[in-house]
């Protein structure tokens, strides 16, 4: 889905009917995708009690169960994305969120997502601004399992640094449950993170977080 215009555009209540099954064996499979393509006309962006769930995908396929891009504010907020699977060996990201002032990311439920490359359950990058500031609260990351994840991993929540000059990220990630992230006879040693903030190598952009108040249990990897 695609905005232009002002004013409150609201996604909700919409469902995958028993099951998803992508065929083909790479490209790009979203449950939804919400890009604005004239960002600053005053859009305010709301997706709430969608589920999208039971999704099969193959191959070098990647899946996002909600993508929302671009700059207005949002509130993704009791979405259900479970059950994706088939080991397939691209990126899979339960929910992604890019720039937007303050979004607000809560109570959403991610869980059983089975892979053979990274899995990431709630990704935020880009530019969030300083005031106010975003949330990450009351989700539910759970047995999100890959292979072979990669250097990047399996990572329940995970917020990215921003890579423009002049860009922001700051959150408060609160009350989250995080648990049974795993990797499993992975060719290489794996990260598998509860929750994780900024980037591995240097940046030099700085983003801000306040993480509290967070349950994160029951990790684990192996490797041959």
């Amino acid at each position: 889905l695609v905005g232009t215009a002002a004013g409150i555009q609201t996604i909700t209540n919409n469902a995958i009917a028993g099951t998803f099954t992508r065929l083909g064996a790479s490209g790009n499979t979203f449950g939804l995708a919400v890009t604005v393509a004239i960002a600053g006309n005053g859009q305010t962006l709301n997706n709430s009690n969608n589920n999208f769930s039971n999704v099969t995908l193959a191959g070098t396929t990647a899946g996002t169960c909600i993508s929302n891009l671009d700059s207005p504010p949002k509130t993704i907020q009791n979405n259900t994305c479970s059950n994706w699977g088939g080991a397939p060996s691209g990126t899979l990201t339960g929910i992604i969120v890019n720039n937007g002032v303050a979004p607000t990311i809560a109570s959403n439920t991610i869980t059983n997502w089975t892979g053979a490359g990274s899995i990431t359950g709630i990704l935020v990058n880009g530019n969030t601004g300083n005031n106010p500031i975003g949330t990450v609260t009351s989700n539910t990351v759970s047995g999100l399992t890959s292979t072979n994840p990669g250097p990047t991993g399996v990572r329940g929540i995970h917020l990215s640094t921003p890579s423009n000059i002049g860009q922001a990220l700051n959150m408060s990630v609160t009350s989250n449950n995080v648990n049974n992230l795993s990797a499993t006879a992975a060719t290489a040693a794996a990260n598998v993170i509860g929750i994780s903030v900024g980037e591995t190598t240097p940046q030099q952009l700085a983003t801000t977080a306040t993480v509290s108040g967070n349950v994160v249990k029951t990790l684990s990897a192996d490797f041959e």
